[in-house]
């Protein structure tokens, strides 16, 4: 864990390991390798999203909360 930080902790470039994550569709479902839906009734949010740099960007808890709250309403519709 010490390689996951640079020594600048105001560093721009971040780091690869905080983008790192499952992928999902535009209803936050995760994908498969075949890029295609695991399960229409497995959803993913908050840290575990590929991309969501939230340690560098410093906003962890507003990605947890908004997709969250994006899975659950695609989960009723």
């Amino acid at each position: 864990r010490s390689g996951w930080h640079r020594l600048d902790y105001f560093d721009q470039r971040g780091h690869a390991v905080h983008r790192a994550g499952v992928r999902y569709d535009e209803t936050l479902r995760p994908l498969g390798e075949n890029g295609k839906p695991l399960d229409a009734r497995l959803y993913a949010a908050g840290s575990v999203l590929a991309g969501a740099d939230w340690m560098r960007m410093k906003c962890g808890a507003g990605v947890a909360i908004s997709t969250a709250f994006k899975a659950v309403s695609n989960m009723t519709d």
